[in-house]
């Protein structure tokens, strides 16, 4: 019966511990920017999309996907960045840290990062 109780316990520990890695690092909500404003992160398919829930910005409006099509290639993830400053796509990167997204968006030979920190209040 011991032997029983071990081996149920030692199966939904490996279930519980299988389900926390398998969660995404792109997965949350982020605060991003000066502008009070966060983003939600979502997959569609094999991709990732990221759209704004809050902001402060005049610009920007709640609803507005600025992550647009992310996928991991070759260890990292590549898509495009909707920035609202210029009204454009824009080809971008993403570096997935703990509770950090360091964005790297590039236009040409100009690129600017910028540090996406998790809202744990969500």
């Amino acid at each position: 019966m011991v032997i029983v109780k071990r081996i149920c316990l030692s199966f939904v520990a490996l279930l519980l511990a299988s389900s926390l890695w398998a969660q995404n690092p792109l997965e949350g909500v982020w605060l991003v920017g000066k502008k009070n404003t966060k983003v939600q992160t979502y997959q569609k398919g094999d991709e990732w999309f990221g759209k704004v829930i809050e902001t402060d910005s005049p610009k920007m409006k709640i609803g507005t996907d600025i992550l647009l099509n992310f996928k991991m290639v070759d260890g990292e993830w590549l898509g495009q960045m909707y920035v609202v400053r210029f009204g454009k796509k824009m080809n971008a990167r993403i570096e997935a840290q703990k509770d950090v997204l360091l964005v790297e968006v590039t236009k040409g030979i100009i690129s600017k990062q910028m540090k996406w920190i998790r809202d744990n209040e969500n």
